[in-house]
């Protein structure tokens, strides 16, 4: 499969092609072939939907911290260094952490 270099940032939806990562860690990889990103340095969870080559921020915002109990976008998230989604992720739109 070939590599495309994807570049994204904090704004909400864009081009893939025009956005800007900030230290990449992870990248997962769903079964519709959209790719979703550990956005470390944004301290965000960026997916690039492959149907339209449009990269959005589906959890986090640019200040890296703690807040929960709000929406995934509103979430803060401490410089996120992994990416995961099961079958249930897909559809419950909730983000959960295991330890």
């Amino acid at each position: 499969m070939p590599v495309t270099v994807v570049r994204a940032s904090p704004e909400r939806r864009r081009s893939a092609l025009s956005a800007n990562l900030c230290l990449p860690y992870s990248v997962f990889v769903d079964g519709s072939a959209n790719i979703f990103i550990a956005d470390f340095g944004n301290s965000t969870i960026r997916e690039v939907v492959a149907s339209t080559g449009n990269i959005q921020t589906v959890a986090g915002t640019p200040h890296p911290g703690y807040i929960d109990g709000v929406l995934a976008t509103s979430a803060e998230l401490d410089l996120p260094a992994s990416v995961v989604l099961d079958a249930a992720a897909t559809s419950s739109s909730r983000i959960r952490s295991t330890r």
